[in-house]
């Protein structure tokens, strides 16, 4: 029982420590500047395979609002709002959650093709 409770107690002190650094980021939606500047902070502070998630996930979304957003006389505009106010607020964990399955599958293949041959590509998520 006593390893249990150290295993519970070690588990919240590494989710506690997980919430730092790039992971208690938030993406400021609020207008298209505060977008760039805090997405500019993401990518600046992921590491390389998460960085790599969080483009293809921004990117899957921007053409998923963009999409839903044709039928508009003002598309393109409707498309940026709506896309804004999906990820306002929202941290790497959920952006990439928004944009579904596939963004792992298709960083994962990239990262693939620019690894150097020779060495085993290791992700998070394999």
């Amino acid at each position: 029982m006593p390893k249990v409770a150290f295993l519970i107690v070690g588990l919240a002190i590494a989710g506690c420590a997980s919430t730092s650094g790039w992971r208690a980021l938030r993406i400021d939606g609020t207008s298209k500047s505060t977008f760039e500047e805090s997405a500019a902070a993401f990518r600046q502070e992921l590491p390389q395979y998460e960085r790599l998630c969080f483009d293809v996930a921004v990117q899957e979304l921007w053409i998923t609002a963009a999409f839903k957003a044709q039928t508009e006389s003002n598309a393109l505009e409707a498309a940026r709002h709506d896309f804004l106010a999906q990820i306002d607020g929202q941290g790497y964990d959920e952006i990439v959650s928004l944009a579904g399955p596939r963004t792992w599958k298709f960083a994962r293949t990239l990262m693939l093709e620019s690894a150097p041959t020779g060495y085993p590509l290791l992700t998070p998520h394999q």
